[in-house]
């Protein structure tokens, strides 16, 4: 109503250049100050800490410089230990970490694009307590990364883990599923690596599928942090 009296207070006095002007600014300030009220009520997207990783330093460049939308970007040297062809493999590779506020469909479709892995791992963090794939952080141990080493060697062979990352720190990231998280911190602990973060995560389909399949003796239930089956 305030704006439909100062439309017709405006064409009353429509012959009056100065007092016109004036009216006008006003509607204008009105509907731009309306505007920023509705730009200002609507939700910010959510950000985004993708993960992935990649072959070498060049091949991890040429990602990072297809990736535009990227910010907070980060690399870091580790080193992979996972099972194939019947025993543990190892190989280093270059980590990549990022945030983003893209649609996570669409940053799949970009790092797949630019990718140098035909299966490659595309991780984001989430918030959703009830997923089936996580990400589990064990503390660097006392002996460092020599140590860190051993242990990720020992969870690939264990099948309780797709894959054990070590970092130059001696820390390990393991990726899982929910049901093997309380064998896998046991065995940390063992080793004097002390409690595991745990973050659930999503990912590209392709990549959940492994990570599943290699979980072989994760067990068939999820067991809680008390010992009983949730």
């Amino acid at each position: 109503r305030p704006l439909l009296a100062r439309a017709c207070m405006l064409h009353r006095l429509g012959t009056r250049p100065v007092t016109r002007l004036l009216l006008l600014s006003s509607l204008r300030g009105s509907s731009v100050r309306g505007s920023l009220r509705t730009a200002m009520a609507m939700p910010s997207p959510p950000v985004l800490r993708v993960t992935t990783t990649e072959e070498s330093s060049s091949a991890a460049e040429r990602l990072c410089e297809a990736l535009g939308f990227a910010t907070q970007v980060t690399r870091e040297e580790i080193h992979s230990f996972y099972w194939w062809e019947g025993a543990v493999q190892s190989e280093p590779e270059v980590r990549v970490s990022f945030e983003t506020s893209e649609p996570f469909e669409s940053v799949l479709r970009a790092v797949e694009a630019a990718h140098s892995y035909d299966v490659p791992m595309i991780l984001a963090d989430t918030s959703d307590k009830g997923a089936a794939h996580w990400k589990g952080v064990i503390r660097p141990l006392d002996g460092g990364a020599k140590a860190g080493a051993a242990l990720a060697e020992r969870l690939a062979a264990s099948r309780l883990v797709a894959c054990a990352q070590v970092a130059p720190d001696g820390s390990i990231a393991v990726k899982t599923v929910a049901s093997a998280r309380l064998a896998v911190a046991r065995a940390a602990e063992e080793e004097g690596g002390g409690a595991v973060a745990w973050s659930p995560v999503t990912g590209n389909a392709a990549y959940l599928r492994w990570l599943e399949e290699e979980c072989v003796a994760a067990p068939r239930f999820v067991v809680a942090a008390d010992g009983h089956a949730a």
